[in-house]
Order: C-alpha cells, then structure tokens, then sequence
C-alpha cells in the first residue's frame, strides 16, 4: 500500500514539477545513492581490514572532494578581475609555504616523530592537476556554446 502511494506520489511530481526541480531531485537522488554505496565500501573496508583502513580510506576521499570543490570555486572566482589580480600573488605564495609545510612534516616524521605520520600533507600537486582539469573542462563547454 505505501509502495502504490509513493508511485502515485512520484508520477504526479513527474507530471507538475518544473524541470528544475526534477533535475534538483534526480541530483539529490545520485547523491544519495553515492553517499550509500560509500558506506557500504567503507563497512565493508573496516570489516576486512579494520577501522584504522576504513578512517585512512575515507580521509583519501574527503581530500578528493576537497580538493576538486576548492578548484572549481577557486577557478571560477579566478575569472573576476579583482579576484584574479589577487590569486596572481596569493597562490605562489601559498604553494611555497605549502611546500615547506609539506618538508617539515616528512622530516619530522622521518627523524622518529611518528605522530607526524597522521599529520595531513597540502595535496599541491593534485590542486594543480585538479585545476587544469577544470581548465580544460571549461574551456572545451565554453567552445560548445560557440
């Protein structure tokens, strides 16, 4: 009975809705179904290789995200004059205290600190690569409006 009631529910939204709201919802939907599928893999992951895997396995993925959301807002305020001037100086400098973050922590940790092996890097060179991805992906829809 309440199966019939969604389906019914379902078909009326299919019918009424805008398309903007169809398409919020089939996101959310995918959403909900990556969301579900990760947990099942890190369950699973923590089940076969222990919680110390599962919470490595899951940090690797949230840096994933990080990184490719902090591109994309970043590429797309990098196309405002002002904001774009102050990237020019910023991001060298970010990446150059970055770098030394990166060889203090791996110094440390290689001098006997093993707590610094749990301390997390800056991902440079995946911002770069993420960055150019954007790039190109911008670059090759900007051409298909043309």
């Amino acid at each position: 009975m309440a199966s019939s009631q969604v389906d019914e529910v379902a078909n009326k939204f299919n019918e009424c809705a805008p398309q903007s709201a169809k398409n919020l919802v089939s996101k959310a939907q995918s959403i909900m179904k990556k969301a579900s599928e990760l947990a099942h893999e890190l369950t699973a992951e923590a089940r076969v290789k222990g919680p110390l895997a599962a919470i490595s396995h899951a940090g690797t993925i949230s840096k994933q995200v990080a990184v490719n959301q902090l591109v994309v807002v970043w590429y797309k305020a990098n196309k405002h004059p002002i904001m774009h001037g102050l990237f020019e100086m910023a991001i060298p400098t970010a990446a150059h205290w970055s770098e030394k973050y990166n060889k203090l922590v791996k110094n440390l940790s290689k001098k006997g600190f093993t707590f610094m092996g749990y301390v997390p890097l800056v991902p440079v060179e995946e911002i770069s690569v993420a960055y150019k991805q954007v790039e190109a992906a911008e670059g090759k829809s900007e051409s298909d409006k043309e």
